[in-house]
């Protein structure tokens, strides 16, 4: 399916409108002004209420009006109250408004250099449809492994949360026994909770677990429900076939202790494939994770796992990135990958759009579906020539099957961003007060002092319900670079998504090579600058001392720089 926006041949409608109501969100300057950490990526993700608009990203939030007037800004470790010491990650926060309350989920680490390490999975319900009201809150604890990437799905009765668990320590630390010691990936659990024990705020609530083997699958997304069912809905590509998507179902409560999961359908899909790094405009490096590609600048497209899903009515949407080959292109692009499925009856596979064009890249789809059954959906957006910025596209319940709209520009890019890291996630969300209105979240390349994104918010409707569409609220920026040659393919193995953090302002003089600032350097410091190179930690106490031969990266030589230090074999590390 050909965005016609891209300059390729145009579909027959354009995207929903994008109302007066739209605004600038959250970015990584808040991050720093609330918490003096700059982090990345932005893990945007959005819910509406009769009233208000709450956004969270990464390590804070807000709460606006719905005239995107600021209500309230925070750390999200004073929201989830997050034990001091604790580095967390992956918020995630949807309305429900068949109860008129807000559920929330959030993970903390604590990697023990003396002891077990331990994580905490992070539960709030408020207590009133007003999320500046009083929220109950609750945690699942874990030693040794933590729930990353952990996604969020609601019924009448059930609250679930799916989650991909890994290893703590690596690697390159010690990774305990039934994990794969590629990447310490130790299985994927699905947390079932009983939804009134939260909503009624005991303070001992029904819980179910069920934990499945890495061999087995992973990252399993649980449907949002937007419309009455007790049964929850879950979703999973296949670990075995990229052509093959698994539809499981819920039933039961763990308060009856009935809990049962079984295998809806599998269903056979256009292939689900990793994406490559989508490119932008500018003059830097690709860099992914710790692997540098060379120029030009990339972000990263996510991989083949399942973003979202929401369920209405008997049809279930979710979305994905995905390797795609567009009509008339000779080079692989990432695309938004969007497929609706029929729960009713024996289920199948009623529409599979995978959403491009050539030259272009799509990528972190959000979406929703109104009360009509029309689809909105926000992507993330580059090519050469731009940089990397937010559109929004959808459908009609009505229009033609596998076709989708002429995207429309949400908020333009400004500056190269260059941490490589994207999303992992953006965000949609139906208003209750107007059911054919729904809101997006989109990320953009900001320029910030630290790692230069930010946000934007709207809402959007094929009716008119959010009001009329004003121009976009930025011009399409100009700078220009040469085609890229074709981009390599990442490999399929799942990695942690835990976000990794650098700090606005290097402190003067460190002792380099003390990353844990306690004025030592021994092994224990050089096991952190390598999980942290590899992505696998996300905060140092003093990153400003990890790039230890003061290189620019932070990777295993410094690491072996520190060891050969404390081992006597160098006679000092830099001043």
């Amino acid at each position: 399916m050909i965005d016609g926006a891209s300059g390729a041949a145009a579909q027959t409608r354009g995207a929903p409108a994008i109302s007066p109501t739209n605004f600038e969100g959250l970015s990584d300057d808040d991050n720093i002004d609330l918490t003096t950490w700059s982090t990345w990526p932005a893990d945007s993700q959005l819910a509406v209420g009769p009233d208000h608009v709450f956004e969270v990203v990464n390590i804070v939030g807000r709460i606006y009006d719905k005239n995107g007037n600021t209500l309230d800004s925070f750390a999200l470790i004073d929201f989830f109250d997050v034990p001091d010491g604790y580095i967390d990650f992956d918020p995630k926060v949807i309305y429900d408004a068949f109860t008129g309350r807000w559920f929330a989920s959030y993970v903390s680490i604590f990697d023990d250099e003396l002891g077990p390490d331990e994580a905490l999975l992070h539960v709030a319900i408020s207590q009133t449809s007003d999320p500046t009201d009083a929220w109950n809150l609750y945690t699942q604890p874990y030693e040794d492994v933590f729930p990353d990437y952990p996604g969020i799905g609601i019924t009448n009765d059930k609250f679930t949360i799916s989650a991909d668990l890994y290893d703590i320590d690596g690697p390159p630390g010690f990774i305990g026994p039934g994990c794969q010691p590629e990447v310490g990936f130790c299985g994927q659990e699905t947390i079932v909770i009983e939804k009134a024990d939260v909503v009624a705020g005991l303070p001992a609530v029904s819980v179910d677990i069920a934990y499945f083997d890495p061999a087995l699958r992973e990252t399993v997304r649980p449907a949002h429900s937007l419309s009455p069912i007790n049964d929850q809905y879950l979703v999973t590509f296949s670990t075995s076939a990229p052509d093959l998507l698994t539809m499981l179902r819920v039933t039961g409560t763990p308060s009856e202790g009935n809990v049962t999961e079984f295998i809806a359908a599998n269903l056979t899909i256009l292939p689900q494939e990793v994406p490559p790094p989508s490119i932008t405009a500018g003059d830097a490096d690709c860099i992914i994770f710790t692997e540098n590609l060379g120029p030009p600048p990339c972000i990263e497209s996510s991989d083949r796992r399942a973003l979202e899903a929401i369920w209405r009515n008997d049809r279930l949407w979710l979305g994905a990135s995905a390797a795609c080959l567009p009509p008339g292109d000779e080079t692989t692009r990432s695309c938004a990958h969007l497929i609706e499925l029929n729960t009713s009856g024996a289920p199948s596979v009623v529409q599979d759009i995978m959403y491009g064009a050539p030259g272009n890249y799509y990528s972190f789809p959000a979406l929703r579906t109104d009360a009509a059954g029309n689809l909105y959906v926000v992507v993330a957006h580059t090519n050469p020539s731009i940089f990397a910025e937010a559109r929004v596209t959808g459908r009609l319940a009505g229009d033609p099957p596998n076709t989708l709209a002429d995207s429309a520009l949400l908020r333009a890019g400004e500056v190269v961003h260059d941490s490589g890291r994207w999303g992992d996630y953006l965000g949609a969300a139906v208003d209750p007060s107007q059911p054919l209105c729904v809101w997006v979240v989109g990320q953009f390349a900001k320029d910030t002092e630290g790692a230069d994104w930010g946000t934007q918010i709207a809402a959007l409707s094929y009716s008119g319900a959010c009001g009329g569409a004003p121009p976009p609220p930025t011009d399409t920026p100009t700078p220009t670079n040469p085609p890229p040659t074709a981009t390599p393919t990442r490999t399929s193995t799942p990695q942690p998504t835990a976000t990794r953090t650098r700090t606005p302002t290097a402190t003067p003089s460190p002792l380099f090579g003390d990353v844990s600032c306690n004025e030592t350097v021994d092994s224990i410091d050089a096991a952190l600058i390598l999980q942290y190179g590899a992505d696998l930690l996300s905060r140092l106490a003093c990153p400003e001392s990890a790039d230890v031969n003061q290189d620019g990266s932070i990777n295993s030589i410094d690491a072996a720089l520190v060891l050969q230090y404390v081992a006597g074999l160098l006679p000092r590390l830099p001043p």
